[in-house]
């Protein structure tokens, strides 16, 4: 279930009540810049802190994007953990140029 206007309004203003206002910043982007994995008929979009914790891929369901974790991958990096985010193919930044959509990859 997706937030409301209203509901992230109200989050993030308890959000700058309770943490600086860099932190509520940080909520609001990924950690780390987009990378692109090339694959056969176009490329896959991602984002991976780096780190030496445990990984945790954070992979969206169809018709959501990466930016879907934006408040969870914060607090996972503050754990220590590595985090890495990606939009599948067709949505977000991943190409919406490859022949199939199935779920095998080659």
């Amino acid at each position: 279930m997706r937030a409301t206007t209203n509901q992230i309004r109200i989050g993030l203003s308890v959000l700058a009540k309770e943490r600086p206002l860099v932190t509520v910043f940080a909520a609001l982007v990924s950690l780390a810049p987009t990378q692109f994995l090339a694959r056969p008929g176009g490329r896959v979009a991602f984002s991976d802190t780096g780190g030496e914790g445990a990984l945790v891929v954070l992979v969206p369901g169809l018709g959501d994007l990466r930016g879907t974790f934006r408040f969870l991958e914060p607090a996972l990096v503050a754990r220590g953990m590595r985090v890495v985010t990606m939009d599948v193919r067709g949505h977000g930044q991943s190409s919406a140029t490859f022949d199939d959509y199935s779920r095998a990859v080659d």
